[in-house]
């Protein structure tokens, strides 16, 4: 960092324009004492490189939650080189225990879908199959490996896709992957709302009892399409580049 009065670089390889996906060399510039910071702008689209760097992290997963791919370029690859590493979605605790708190939603959503399920099929006379069957114990394995299998076929299948192009190296790629994957299916979070929430009843008076709304699968699907919108910032970057709409005239 740059002495007393003195501009000071902050970013540099590796970092992105979150609008447009083009390489940066900072993202912003320090003045005065670390008193004032000036972002840094794009030189392929001209817009301010990274505007994230100023916003809070409930700004982040406002973002988020509206599946913006310009959010997900700020975590992935401009927030890791910040120097404070303020952003509580980056850093590798954060990503460690945001990994344990989705293994428990999903332990949860098994759990509570196999107890309904073999109630249904038990009924009264195997009321008491859902508490030898589904029980926490035996659904973690069963859900870790589900999520280990889903993570390893999606990098397989981004790799195969992106091969011919491929501008990153492997193991970036798949750190890529597994970090998009994490912070794209924080979704998983709105289970906590069946704890307060008798969403059942909600659904059966809106929607038809055929189509099989539930709560659940609003999430799944939410998630779903984060996931997607994660995975294409991924390809991108391994393909050289994003959105790149070229130098205005």
């Amino acid at each position: 960092m740059a002495g007393e009065g003195a501009p000071g670089i902050v970013g540099g390889e590796g970092n992105v324009c979150v609008h447009c996906g083009a390489s940066a060399s900072s993202l912003y510039r320090i003045f005065r004492s670390n008193a004032h910071i000036r972002l840094s702008r794009c030189e392929a689209c001209d817009a301010v490189v990274d505007p994230y760097v100023e916003y809070d992290n409930v700004l982040h997963v406002l973002d988020l939650v509206l599946h913006r791919p310009a959010v997900y370029r700020h975590l992935l690859f401009n927030a890791p080189a910040l120097p404070s590493l303020p952003n509580l979605l980056v850093s590798p605790a954060a990503l460690a225990r945001l990994a344990l708190f989705l293994l428990a939603c999903d332990v949860f959503v098994a759990t509570s879908r196999c107890a309904s399920h073999h109630a249904v099929l038990g009924g009264t006379a195997g009321a008491d199959v859902p508490s030898q069957r589904c029980t926490v114990v035996r659904t973690i394995p069963v859900v870790l490996a589900e999520n280990l299998a889903f993570v390893a076929g999606v990098s397989a299948a981004l790799l195969a896709v992106v091969w011919r192009g491929l501008r990153l190296g492997v193991g970036a790629v798949l750190d890529l992957v597994v970090r998009a994957l994490l912070v794209s299916s924080m979704a998983k979070a709105l289970v906590v709302l069946v704890m307060i929430w008798d969403y059942d009843a909600y659904f059966l008076g809106v929607f038809p009892n055929y189509l099989g709304v539930s709560l659940f699968r609003i999430v799944h699907i939410v998630v779903l399409t984060s996931n997607i919108v994660g995975l294409t910032v991924v390809a991108e970057a391994a393909l050289g580049g994003g959105l790149h709409c070229g130098v205005p005239a």
